[in-house]
């Protein structure tokens, strides 16, 4: 493989091994399915488990963090969720 090509592989897959690096216990960015997020509802059909209160409980930590990034890595089933300013979902 040439060279220039493994850089651009490394590159592309950098940040994918940030985003799971092992946080640290103040650590501003939560991964839903490692948090323990079911993940498993169907977008067709509707249905799944409702990740609600284990989403809000993440959310709920902004305030004292002082910012929040949320990861969300999978369809997920939530409802009336209260996010804080300086919190960002993806």
């Amino acid at each position: 493989m040439k060279p220039t090509l493994l850089l651009f592989f490394a590159l592309l897959l950098a940040p994918l091994a940030a985003l799971h690096a092992a946080p640290s216990p103040d650590s501003r960015i939560f991964i839903a399915s490692e948090a323990g997020a079911k993940l498993d509802s169907n977008v067709t059909t509707g249905g799944g488990t409702d990740d609600t209160a284990l989403i809000q409980g993440i959310l709920d930590r902004a305030p004292k963090l002082g910012s929040l990034k949320l990861v969300v890595d999978g369809a997920i089933l939530v409802k009336g969720l209260k996010v804080y300013s300086n919190t960002t979902i993806e």
